[in-house]
């Protein structure tokens, strides 16, 4: 369980449902599911962190009454849940994305490719799901503090951690651009926007130092100024101290990303799609959004 409210904006998605926070919710469920459903697949997936901090008791074997019924139900398809009058109030579904994102990330196409993406990105159902996923209002305004300090830039998304799994086969290479086409982009997109030499890059915390000694050696980029986002241990938004959880870091950078004069992003990153989407609807313009360009690089945007 992650609450919802804690990285994205809850009253964007009232626009489309009826919405309750998550303590109102276990208030009301007295900290206890009746029902957990779970993917036959991968009846395994929690984060028992969360469920820690919330108090929730998902298992009898957690509940002080250890007598109570919480059965947890496996499915195989999400249509068990749709439309389904016979549910408890108090209900629980942890339901992994990748069965959900297969039937689209599956096809050989990708987000931003004519054949595919430029349909789904121009669906109005989609669209209007898009836009009811807005950061929270408070990782809004860290992110508008942020970037206060700073003059016009260009954002970059340079996607390392998990894809690094990725870019050991010649095969699978195409995924993960040498670091060479980072240096060349960075440059060429910077030519594009009045020779802008600021840039902020959004990097996994674990190899941004590696990340910048390299970019800052690089002979193409002298005189470049490189920025990064570190969140602070906790904000105020009432007058009381509320510690952060490190985990929202990457929403308060998709919003800086987001705000930059221009965007480069790895074309396989949901991470860069979501900047991608948030540009969008802020009516930045198309051509502001770039992808490393390597080898399958689909046309950024979309024909008309």
């Amino acid at each position: 369980l992650i609450p919802y409210e804690e990285f994205f904006d809850p009253f964007a998605v009232a626009e489309l449902l009826p919405v309750i926070s998550t303590r109102e919710f276990f208030d009301r469920c007295n900290n206890t599911l009746q029902m957990d459903i779970y993917h036959k697949a991968q009846p395994d997936v929690v984060n028992p962190q969360y469920e820690a901090a919330l108090g929730l008791y998902t298992y009898p074997s957690r509940h002080p009454d250890k007598h109570l019924n919480i059965t947890p139900v496996t499915v195989s398809t999400f249509r068990y849940l749709v439309n389904r009058t016979d549910f408890p109030f108090c209900v629980g579904v942890n339901w992994p994305a990748k069965f959900t994102k297969k039937p689209i990330f599956g096809h050989r196409n990708r987000p931003g490719d004519p054949t595919l993406g430029a349909d789904w990105e121009r669906s109005e159902n989609f669209r209007k799901i898009r836009r009811a996923i807005q950061p929270a209002y408070y990782l809004k305004h860290i992110a508008q503090q942020y970037m206060s300090q700073y003059p016009p830039y260009i954002a970059a998304h340079i996607r390392v951690g998990d894809f690094e799994k990725w870019c050991r086969t010649k095969r699978t290479k195409t995924k993960c651009p040498p670091f060479d086409t980072v240096v060349q982009t960075m440059h060429r997109v910077s030519e594009q926007f009045s020779n802008i030499k600021d840039i902020f890059i959004a990097c996994d915390p674990v190899a941004i130092d590696d990340v910048l000694i390299k970019l800052k050696q690089a002979a193409r980029l002298a005189g470049y100024t490189f920025q990064f986002f570190t969140l602070p241990k906790a904000v105020t938004p009432h007058g009381a101290t509320e510690p952060l959880s490190p985990d929202v870091k990457g929403i308060v950078e998709q919003v800086i990303c987001s705000h930059g004069e221009a965007f480069i992003g790895n074309q396989y990153s949901t991470w860069t799609h979501a900047v991608r989407h948030y540009r969008l609807m802020d009516a930045k313009p198309c051509k502001s959004h770039f992808y490393w360009g390597f080898k399958g690089d689909p046309p950024v945007c979309p024909p008309p």
